[in-house]
């Protein structure tokens, strides 16, 4: 794989689920390039966390806050021609004929002192693992989210596909027996 390597020792990552405990390490992360990741950390993780809609995991390089992510479960909808498109024909759901049970990677960070150092990598593989393991428990066939035009040719390094555009955000999706 391409990028740098890591400069910093993994197996003194930790991670933990989003509290206000950690509220003050929220408080230093930075995201400039993406301030509506910065955002999202910091005033709607929590209460969404709270009100379980939504869980977001932290990762720590001792006590730094580098990077999280927040997931929910969704549906992804995807015609009979897009489904054909992509080999996803054999994909079934309980739901209408279009709409497809999936989990939503719906925001993804690392702190800016922390980038080019592969961990957006290492993250994006912990949430396809969580997500695989949750898929286990209450099925989902895909896992989607919403890329920001700078960050596609990331998710696409990892197989995730187009499905349709959404305002500024790109819907893309991968599978989730892809990932397996």
């Amino acid at each position: 794989m391409a990028g740098n390597t890591l400069n910093i020792n993994t197996d003194k990552i930790r991670s933990a689920s989003l509290s206000n405990q950690f509220i003050e390490n929220v408080d230093l992360f930075y995201c400039s390039d993406q301030p509506n990741v910065e955002t999202f950390l910091r005033e709607d993780a929590l209460r969404l966390e709270e009100s379980n809609a939504c869980r977001t995991h932290l990762y720590f390089y001792d006590n730094d806050l580098i990077g999280f992510y927040s997931l929910f479960t969704d549906y992804v909808n995807l015609v009979s021609s897009k489904r054909d498109k992509e080999g996803w024909k054999d994909v079934a759901t309980a739901m209408d004929s279009q709409a497809f049970p999936a989990i939503r990677l719906h925001y993804f960070g690392i702190d800016e002192k922390y980038r080019s150092q592969r961990l957006g990598e290492l993250l994006l593989m912990l949430a396809l693992d969580t997500c695989v393991y949750i898929s286990n428990y209450i099925g989902a066939s895909f896992v989607v989210l919403e890329a920001f035009e700078d960050s596609i040719g990331f998710f696409q390094k990892y197989n995730f596909r187009k499905v349709k555009r959404n305002n500024e955000f790109q819907i893309m999706a991968i599978k989730i027996d892809d990932i397996k």
